[in-house]
Formats: C-alpha cells, structure tokens, sequence
C-alpha cells in the first residue's frame, strides 16, 4: 500500500514509472474529476493506455461502519483510489489474499462479458491497518494486495472517488 497527497505525489520514491504517469496528468485536473458523473471512463489517450491497459472510474458512495466492509482485492489490476469529495478510511492488510477463504467471484449477467476483477475475503476478515483519506489523497493497492474501502472515518458520510485501476503488466517491481 502506498498512501499520498495528489499534488506532492513525487516526493513519495515508490510512485513511479506508470503509475507516477497517471497521477502526474491527474495533479492539475481534481476539479475536473470533482465534477464527471459516476462511470467507466477511458485515460487520457496522451498517456498512451489501452482501456485493457487502464482506465478508470468515477463513483458516487456511502461510507459504512467498518465490521460492514468486506475486505476485498484484485489478481490483475492495481487500484489507485483518489478521494474527490468526503473523507474515507481504507483498512490494508499484509495477510497474504492465499491464507484466507475467498468468495466465488460475482457472476455476471452477460456470459459473454470479461470477468470482474474483483474478490472478496469470506467470514468477515478485518484488516489490521487503516489511512484516512480526504479530499486529495490517494492510496494504491496492487494486486492481491487485501484492502477495505468505503469505510467510516468517525461518522457515515457521502464520498466520491476515481479509482484508476493500471494491469499490473504496466507496474514496475
């Protein structure tokens, strides 16, 4: 997991490459995402991404009470989480994803269609850490990494995020 302020985001080492890409567009633009509806949307075509390669979402959210959240994670897509309005608290684990029972994923209504890559943690797994996030900060989890979004800071409260979601074919180790 790595956490940060979207506009001081070089100062973290861990951010680079592709990644560093997509936040570096994003820095100046948090008042245009502020403003999209919730949806799918493509990234900027100058950053040279496939929309198999990284896109991202806009969504429109209620916190709840932390026992509520599954704790969740994805096999081929990193997810970095940009808070756009409100105030979230996002529970992380080291917990390796493999020691822990996961739920079938959730079958779509068009066979046809790409699978979800997205799995929960079965029995209501908590994680052991949480970052709070406001307006401006981002956190990444790549894959397999176990997180909690969408969780109460000290009160319920609406929140809008982006979530980038980058292969994890484009992510440096």
């Amino acid at each position: 997991m790595i956490f940060g302020r979207l506009n001081d985001y070089q100062r973290n080492t861990l951010v680079s490459g592709n990644l560093a890409k997509i936040l570096g567009f994003y820095t100046d633009k948090l008042a245009l995402l502020q403003e999209m509806d919730s949806g799918t949307y493509p990234l900027d075509a100058s950053l040279g991404f496939t929309k198999e390669q990284a896109f991202f979402m806009v969504m429109d959210g209620k916190t709840e009470v932390r026992s509520d959240r599954k704790t969740e994670y994805h096999h081929n897509f990193a997810d970095i989480q940009l808070l756009l309005k409100g105030e979230e608290a996002q529970g992380y684990s080291s917990q390796l994803y493999s020691d822990l029972k996961t739920v079938p994923p959730i079958p779509q209504a068009d066979p046809t269609a790409k699978p979800i890559d997205l799995y929960f943690i079965e029995n209501g797994y908590q994680p052991n850490n949480h970052v709070i996030l406001n307006v401006g900060d981002f956190v990444i989890f790549p894959p397999t990494e176990l997180h909690q979004p969408l969780c109460a800071v000290n009160q319920v409260c609406e929140i809008k995020k982006a979530v980038f979601k980058v292969h994890k074919d484009l992510l440096i180790y």
